[in-house]
């Protein structure tokens, strides 16, 4: 039987052109699966941090019990909302999460250090964010939580795609209100930029 190459050759300009494109296609679908798989995986490392008997927390004690999901949760809807593009609604999803100095701090100064040091230049998108270290304590009614996270995703220029990531240390402080928990102070510790991928074929 001939070799794919030689299959190839025999095709007609437009079927090869077709099956050229075919393959292109079938590339790209295999590498958004894969960052696909590598996020779902990471949640469920995540959730798999929480206490279903205890989750959502409703005390103080359980929360700090589970560190580790309060914040990537936490984080989670913080990217979402850092991917809507009207202003308006960035902030809307941010009051979901944030309230008082944190979803100021968050919206006013943070927009950019959080998004922008982990993708420098090009089209953006976070594929995932894995919080890799947590430390909770119960400080003055607020539960405080030192923490590392790591985001992972896409930067897009014109002829070519790199992955790109970032480290972030911070400390954020956690309170329990009428409607869930809420960041209510944000202080951004470290910011690691790093390089986690080989550029992909556009």
């Amino acid at each position: 039987m001939p070799s794919s190459p030689t299959l190839l050759a025999s095709l007609s300009p437009r079927a090869r052109a077709a099956a050229q494109a075919a393959a292109a296609i079938a590339a790209a679908f295999a590498i958004s699966v894969g960052l696909l798989v590598a996020a779902m995986e990471m949640k469920e490392r995540r959730l798999g941090d929480a206490d279903s008997a205890t989750w959502p927390p409703t005390s103080l004690a359980d929360a700090a019990a589970q560190p580790r999901a309060l914040l990537g949760l936490a984080l989670e809807q913080v990217y979402e909302a850092f991917g809507e593009t009207a202003e308006t609604a960035i902030y809307d999803r941010l009051a979901r999460v944030a309230a008082g100095e944190a979803l100021e701090t968050l919206y006013l100064q943070k927009r950019d250090a959080l998004v922008n040091a982990a993708f420098d230049g090009g089209t953006q998108r976070v594929d995932h964010v894995d919080v890799t270290e947590a430390e909770a304590a119960v400080e003055g009614g607020l539960v405080s939580v030192a923490g590392r996270w790591r985001v992972v995703g896409a930067v897009g220029h014109e002829d070519h795609r790199h992955i790109r990531g970032a480290v972030y240390t911070a400390r954020v402080d956690f309170a329990l209100g009428p409607e869930g928990w809420r960041m209510v102070a944000f202080d951004l510790r470290d910011i690691d930029r790093q390089a986690v991928g080989e550029p992909l074929d556009p």
